[in-house]
């Protein structure tokens, strides 16, 4: 258990470091799917509980979504986007695998979840308190990212973990555009 305590405070204080050691650990392909799928379940589940456990609204002007479509939705969406990342990398001739960056994934996926329930806490005594929480944490998930994708891709620079994930994001946005439009999808 400490293991896992050390690990959360060293992915805020450190995250290229916290990343190294889950990339240690050597996960098989098994191992890095399974903790990936679990996260996104609960990751799920929060934002179902954010929803006041009801329907979600992904996406403007869609039907709402019961939970095993929000969990095949964010699932695919968090393959393609590390898919995409790992793709966009080639660029600065960057070493990773795949399953690697699953695995870190789903690590981020916990960090997430942890800074979630802090703010479902704090929201119970202070909604604005919850808020600034909400806003600052985002900003150090995306600090976090940056290392663990500096971790896994070997890549020596948050920056350039910045710009792969910025890039990935967009050649995701474009494929799926394309992909929505061809299966009969309107942009309006």
């Amino acid at each position: 258990m400490s293991y896992i305590i050390d690990l959360f405070k060293l992915s805020f204080s450190n995250p290229y470091e916290a990343g190294l050691r889950l990339l240690a650990l050597q996960p098989s392909k098994n191992t890095s799917l399974s903790a990936f799928a679990v996260t996104i379940i609960l990751a799920a589940i929060m934002i179902f509980i954010f929803n006041g456990l009801g329907l979600v609204v992904l996406f403007p002007g869609m039907p709402p979504l019961s939970p095993i479509f929000v969990v095949i939705v964010i699932g695919i969406g968090n393959i393609l986007l590390v898919a995409c990342i790992l793709f966009s990398s080639r660029i600065f001739q960057a070493n990773g695998s795949f399953f690697d960056g699953i695995f870190l994934f789903a690590w981020m996926q916990i960090l997430q979840i942890f800074l979630q329930v802090l703010q479902l806490g704090i929201s119970i005594f202070s909604q604005e308190l919850a808020g600034i929480v909400g806003l600052f944490g985002t900003g150090l998930l995306f600090w976090v990212l940056f290392g663990l994708i500096n971790s896994w891709l070997d890549l020596g620079s948050n920056w350039k973990a910045a710009f792969c994930f910025l890039l990935g994001l967009i050649v995701m946005s474009i494929c799926g555009s394309i992909f929505l439009i061809s299966v009969g999808f309107s942009p309006v």
